[in-house]
């Protein structure tokens, strides 16, 4: 819809002419009351809205042309449909510039600069987006580190835990104990015969190599003398580790207990085997050192006295063996006994178990007790003179309690198991004060 400026009429010369004559070739144009311009006031309507074909009919806009081709000639006025149609869409042109859908419009640069600043703030959110999945990543990894650690540390702490209640069972548990001790009593005196051992090895060296020089026919011979002196001494301790003949300790013990030289001498020498240990040694000494003082080039200093250590290693052993040998067997005897209730439980049986209960080892049934006999006299003896002839025996060396069973102690004595378990209780409170 056209309005009417302010300012009143359009001054014109071709819009105010009122001649409408055929020939006067104008055309009226007039401003009604309504402020609408009226082009024909004799039946065109005012301009109105933009058609569909005035952008056509604008876009050609010679308003000065009649006709087409060559017979287009130039009129005195301009075609006032064009005039129409260009002021329809030249109106609605200047209307529509106070648009703010238009004023906000972009142009093709501006447009292109906000799709970079787009595709800008899209990677940088998608780079964001990156780098706080990395942190939540980074973060549960760190926690499920910690949490392993924390398992592995707990698990490990329950590992010495149960290594410790372990230990204590040990230490407070007479079996482990007792499986401790029967070990010792197989590799300890074995290690105590190495000093022997040696001393045999090095005294053997040396007197075959000074033989050969005195004798260099005899030399099978040479080699074999020394063996058989220190070779019965490993012998007899061999003896007394397994408890066969009582050791030279248990005679010196009862030689210290004697009253006087003789007696001493005397219960000394009556362990036979200790006083062929003693000669057996002074034999080894006497070979060792002496060969070098005699035959061709002999010594003519100390410096073969030398050797006098050699044969030390087989009184170390003569020392050690029986020492750790009746120690551990005595300890031994004594943790079998503290240990009998806690190899089986009273609902298992040897068969089960595979251990032989305190009442199997002594030949009386599980679960009864063996009642109390009276002494019978004629029998057995009577108790003191066990006890006598017990005390009799160990101090001569006949009878030696670390290693003889209790029934044979009793049955040797005459008397009643009882009586030989209390005579072999006495002697280790004896013993180890």
């Amino acid at each position: 819809m056209t309005t009417r400026p302010s300012g009143g009429d359009v001054i014109d010369a071709y819009l105010t002419s009122n001649d409408t004559g055929e020939g006067s070739g104008m055309q009226s144009y007039h401003w009604t009351a309504d402020d609408q311009l009226e082009t024909d006031p004799a039946g065109i309507g005012p301009v109105a809205d933009v058609s569909p074909g005035d952008y056509d009919t604008a876009a050609d806009s010679d308003i000065w042309a009649t006709g087409s081709g060559r017979r287009a000639t130039r009129a005195a006025i301009p075609d006032p449909d064009r005039l129409a149609a260009i002021r329809r869409v030249a109106d609605r042109v200047v209307s529509m510039q106070d648009d703010d859908v238009l004023i906000e419009a972009m142009t093709e640069d501006e447009l292109a600069e906000a799709r970079a600043l787009g595709r800008q703030r899209r990677e940088a959110r998608r780079g964001h987006e990156h780098d706080m999945l990395t942190a939540d990543l980074a973060e549960e990894q760190a926690a499920a580190e910690h949490e392993r650690a924390m398992r592995t540390r707990h698990r490990q702490a329950q590992q010495r835990i149960a290594e410790a209640r372990e230990r204590q069972q040990r230490a407070t548990d007479p079996s482990y104990r007792l499986v401790l001790l029967n070990r010792l009593r197989t590799w300890l005196p074995l290690a105590a015969l190495l000093p022997g051992l040696a001393s045999v090895v090095l005294g053997t060296l040396n007197a075959g190599t000074r033989l050969n020089v005195i004798s260099p026919d005899t030399r099978l011979v040479n080699w074999l003398i020394e063996p058989m002196f220190s070779v019965g001494v490993l012998v007899i301790l061999v003896a007394q580790w397994l408890g066969a003949v009582p050791s030279a300790l248990h005679s010196l013990k009862q030689a210290g207990q004697a009253q006087g030289i003789g007696a001493k001498l005397r219960a000394a020498a009556s362990n036979g085997f200790f006083l062929m240990e003693l000669l057996l040694f002074v034999a080894t000494v006497v070979l060792q050192i002496g060969i070098h003082y005699i035959g061709p080039d002999p010594a003519g200093d100390i410096g073969p006295l030398v050797w006098l250590f050699v044969p030390l290693g087989l009184l170390i052993s003569m020392a050690l063996v029986p020492a750790v040998s009746s120690r551990l067997t005595a300890a031994f005897v004594g943790e079998v006994t503290a240990a009998e209730n806690r190899l089986t439980t009273p609902a298992e049986t040897r068969e089960e178990s595979g251990f032989s209960t305190g009442p199997d080892l002594h030949r009386e049934k599980a679960g009864v007790a063996s009642p109390v006999k009276a002494e019978n006299p004629a029998r057995y003896g009577s108790k003191t003179r066990a006890r006598d002839e017990f005390w009799q025996l160990v101090n001569t060396g006949e009878l030696d309690p670390a290693t003889e069973k209790v029934n044979a102690i009793a049955k040797r004595l005459n008397t009643r198991w009882e009586n030989a378990r209390e005579f072999v209780a006495e002697w280790r409170e004896h013993a180890a004060a």
